[in-house]
């Protein structure tokens, strides 16, 4: 992983791994993906990725207080 603007990004590349995974929740395949980064970003950087937004989710999910109502954030926004 490399870091782009505080924000996480495949390694050597200036692809955020947030489009990434946007792209496999709309349901996307990992090949769809490849292909769209005409082959910028393997198969390992992308389950890298899935790996890394996970421990995130469960890292937050454990340390966030149990009456928090805000919802959890796995990256910041510029907006």
């Amino acid at each position: 992983m490399g870091v782009c603007g505080g924000r996480p990004t495949f390694k050597y590349t200036r692809i955020e791994i947030t489009g990434a995974i946007v792209r496999l929740a709309a349901g996307e395949t990992i090949s769809d993906i490849i292909t769209g980064y005409r082959g910028r970003v393997s198969h390992e950087a992308i389950i890298e990725a899935i790996n890394y937004v996970t421990f995130r989710t469960m890292l937050q999910r454990m340390t966030k207080p149990a009456n928090d109502p805000a919802p959890i954030r796995l990256f910041r926004h510029s907006r």
